[in-house]
Order: C-alpha cells, then sequence, then structure tokens
C-alpha cells in the first residue's frame, strides 16, 4: 500500500515538494522495515531525482546484493551514478562486476571438477553451460568495461592531485605513453577491461553474441510509472562505440610520442615505430568510420565521433615522411576526410 501511494504522488510531473515527502515517507517506513528491498530501490530513484545521489547509493549497499546477484541487479544504481556525476563510484561498482565474472570462470572450472569425481555429470555439464552462456557473454559485463574506460579520466584519487584524469586514461599529459602500453597489453586479456578494444562488428553482428542477465523482475511493483532502461541494443552499440573511441585515444597517443622534433632547423625522418603506429591509427579511422556509417547513434555522440575522427586522420597527415605521405596512403586519407563529414 506504501508503494502504491508513493506512485501515485510521483505520477505526473511532481514538483520538490511532492519529491521531498515522498522521500520523507519512504524513509520512515523503512525505519519500521529495514529488510524490505522495494521500498529501497524505490527510494534510491527517488533521492536520484533529488539530486541526492550519495544517499542512493547507500541505500542499494543496505541491499547487500551478493555474487551473482550483483551483475543481475548493477542495471539499478549504475545510470543514477553516472548521472550524479560519481565517477569513482561507478568504476568501484564497475569493476567488482568484473571481478565476480573473473571469480565465476574460476569457481566454475573447481565445482565441474567436483561434480564429475562424484559421478553427477548432468550437473558439470550444467555448471559449463551457465558459464559459457551466461558469464562469459553477460551484457552486464560489457556495459561495465565502456564505462569504466569513460569514467577513467574523469577519476581524481584524492584532493592532492591536481585534477580530472590525472591517474587513469588518456587525457594529454606526459604519463598518457605509460598508460597507453598498460591498456595495450591488458586488451589481450578476454576478462580485462581493455578487452573492449577488441569489440568489432555492428550491432546487428554483436546482437545474438551477449546475454542480458539484468533483472527486471524486482521492478515488477511499479505498476503506475514502470521505468525504462537501456535496451540491448543501445548497451552493445554504445560499448562498440567506447571500443573505438579508446582505440583511437590510445593509438594517438602512442603516435604523439613516437614523434621526434626537428634537429638543427631539418625534419627528421620518421623511425619505422612511428610508421607503424600511424599506420595503425589510420587504420582504426576507418573501422571507426565505417562503424559511424552503419550505425544510428544520438546527434551528440555522433559529431563528437566524427570531430575525433578529423582529428586523429588530420594527426597521422601531419606526421611527416609517414606511411601518409606515399600516394596510395594520401590518396586513401583524402577519401576519408571527405567521408567523415555528418550525414544530413
Amino acid at each position: 500500500m506504501i508503494l502504491l501511494a508513493i506512485q501515485q504522488l510521483l505520477h505526473g510531473s511532481p514538483g520538490d515538494a511532492e519529491l521531498g515527502f515522498a522521500a520523507a515517507v519512504l524513509e520512515s517506513v523503512i525505519q519500521y522495515s529495514p529488510d524490505n528491498a522495494y521500498l529501497k530501490i524505490w527510494a534510491m530513484f527517488l533521492y536520484s531525482r533529488l539530486n541526492a545521489v550519495s544517499r542512493s547509493l547507500e541505500l542499494f549497499q543496505e541491499l547487500y546484493i551478493k555474487h551473482i546477484q550483483f551483475g543481475s541487479c548493477s542495471y539499478l544504481i549504475l545510470p543514477l551514478l553516472r548521472a550524479g556525476g560519481l565517477y569513482h563510484e561507478t568504476i568501484m561498482v564497475c569493476q567488482e562486476v568484473i571481478r565476480l565474472q573473473t571469480a565465476n570462470v574460476r569457481d566454475a572450472g573447481g565445482f565441474t571438477e567436483r561434480a564429475m569425481e562424484n559421478g553427477t555429470m548432468s550437473k558439470a555439464g550444467e555448471f559449463l553451460a551457465f558459464q559459457r552462456s551466461k558469464v562469459n557473454t553477460s551484457l552486464t559485463t560489457l556495459e561495465a568495461k565502456g564505462l569504466i574506460l569513460d569514467c577513467e579520466p574523469m577519476y581524481v584519487q584524492d584532493e592532492k592531485h591536481g585534477g580530472l584524469g590525472s591517474d587513469h586514461g588518456i587525457v594529454g599529459g606526459e604519463s598518457d605513453l605509460e598508460r597507453a602500453n598498460k591498456m595495450v597489453a591488458h586488451s589481450h586479456s578476454p576478462f580485462a577491461t581493455f578487452s573492449l578494444l577488441r569489440l568489432k562488428g555492428t550491432t546487428a553482428e554483436n546482437l545474438n553474441q551477449f546475454t542480458d542477465n539484468r533483472d527486471f523482475t524486482i521492478l515488477s511493483d511499479d505498476m503506475l510509472s514502470p521505468r525504462t532502461f537501456d535496451s540491448r541494443e543501445n548497451i552493445i552499440s554504445d560499448s562498440i562505440r567506447r571500443g573505438h573511441h579508446h582505440n583511437l585515444l590510445i593509438r594517438a597517443a602512442l603516435c604523439v610520442a613516437a614523434t621526434r622534433g626537428p634537429k638543427k632547423g631539418k625534419v627528421v625522418a620518421a623511425s619505422g615505430e612511428l610508421k607503424k603506429r600511424s599506420s595503425t591509427l589510420l587504420t582504426s579511422v576507418a573501422a571507426s568510420l565505417e562503424y559511424c556509417n552503419s550505425s544510428t547513434q544520438p546527434l551528440g555522440y555522433e559529431k563528437l565521433s566524427r570531430a575525433m575522427l578529423a582529428l586523429c586522420l588530420e594527426l597521422v597527415l601531419a606526421l611527416k615522411n609517414s606511411p601518409c605521405r606515399t600516394p596510395r596512403r594520401l590518396g586513401r586519407s583524402k577519401h576519408l576526410v571527405h567521408s567523415i563529414r555528418p550525414r544530413n
């Protein structure tokens, strides 16, 4: 009855007074029923509308969601944290999702072995099937990897650091090269965050590769104002976009690190390392452009993607004696310049 009354109160376009009153009612009821998860979930969304996302996070933590359920319920809090600018907290939740996936891989092997030793072959098959069809292809884990990549440049460890991105991500600082090398090394691990950099193809091609493991049954009480969340197609599309975005950032940082200034007023010939790096950056520009042309993105994302593609292409063209200076490469680059223009 309390939840129905709260929904009736918030139905339509409630003002700050209605939101504040509903929050006070929920807090009072939670005191009498501290183990009611539905009250806390409603309070989480309500506090987000009041721009008090830190309280939403506290309520989410009080749900004490453990193990595999954490991955299926993290969709409740992640949009709220991002909207509230709590980037560090977003990273922590996403890292827990990825840690659970890694732990499940280890545990599944142990449980399968024990099941076979005890002669329950059917259970061993269930463990392997669950791991392959649910855990390894988790849509939540895919989204968590992309959110970590997006939020890391915005993360500051404490007030002693100078500014955003002082410890993580490609932000244009002197330590970008060190971080870029680490990202490239970690991208080869299938369970690492940077494995997202190897995600290729279109949204339609990847649609059947990931399983939507979000548990929407916990919101079955939303009768008057059902909530909407990103569809599986949107999450996969955003993940592919983030993979292209950070691929370009990392390769551009590696290209800049390999450049050498003129000596005695003369341009220094490009090294073999610079030629390889500029070539891979140009290949990434082409792949990202192909994805932009084949997918439907919000206008803001599309403009950002095309602006970034143009900047990366200009960087490649500006490298003296790079592979782009050969006629074949230069012709391809000119074609890309015209292709990057926004679609009507």
